[in-house]
């Protein structure tokens, strides 16, 4: 066993996961997320299913006292999850009643930025610089009075795998082939940063089904990235190019 997998943080996170939902507050998540990346668990032998919100997740186990297993962890598993585009779901046993659900947004942030959950206050700045971290926002446009700069994200700020994974899911499960992208700053936006898809209102039968495709879009991101949409007649439109 490596400290990749801790046997002794398995108690803890049992522990945790025991708590009611409505009990787990910030200090609560805080504890989780100090802990829950090398806590030892199984992997059954069954361990790859698709989940009530279609996506694909692999189920790692909270070991039951006195069991004999193969000590897995998030650590562990992370590289084989981001190749494959699998979310991560810890249970007791039982995939239908997950303790805790990891999309795939927040295992790759969790690699490249160090951290679960970026805060707030430390997300990735987006200056109007060529060196900033997401890409080189240099075009302006004026959209609807007001000026926004645009351009493509950085490897930094979208890595290949990422990409692929996105790609997969809009030409595979949206039916969507050769998907184009761009990056938007708007000063005015919180945050002021967002992914823009050529994914547009137009191909769906109303408001709400666009909607729903823009929420599982966000499902591959990490919580303090932005994701917007625009029409296919809007002046950014002009702006999308392959990823």
């Amino acid at each position: 066993m490596t400290q990749e997998a801790d046997v002794s943080k398995t108690e803890e996170i049992d522990r945790l996961l025991s708590v009611p939902l409505s009990d787990r507050n910030e200090a609560w998540k805080e504890k989780f997320y100090q802990i829950v990346d090398t806590a030892s668990l199984s992997l059954p032998d069954e361990n790859v299913f698709v989940g009530p919100d279609g996506f694909p997740y692999l189920l790692l186990n909270i070991p039951e006292p006195g069991q004999q297993y193969h000590s897995y962890s998030l650590t562990t598993v992370l590289g084989h999850c981001l190749e494959n585009g699998l979310g991560v779901v810890i249970a007791r046993g039982d995939m239908s009643k997950p303790e805790w659900v990891f999309p795939f947004g927040m295992l790759w942030c969790f690699k490249e930025f160090g951290k679960l959950e970026v805060p707030v206050e430390e997300k990735i700045r987006g200056e109007l610089l060529n060196d900033s971290p997401a890409g080189k926002l240099s075009k302006e446009v004026v959209e609807e009075s007001r000026q926004v700069m645009v351009g493509q994200p950085s490897e930094e700020y979208l890595p290949a795998y990422v990409r692929q994974a996105i790609r997969n899911f809009v030409t595979q499960r949206l039916n969507m082939p050769d998907v184009k992208a761009f990056l938007l700053f708007d000063a005015a936006a919180e945050p002021p940063q967002s992914l823009v898809f050529s994914i547009f209102p137009d191909q769906f039968a109303n408001e709400n089904e666009y909607g729903a495709v823009l929420s599982m879009l966000r499902w591959y991101l990490p919580t303090h990235y932005g994701l917007a949409g625009i029409a296919r007649d809007a002046e950014l439109a002009s702006s999308f190019e392959p990823f």
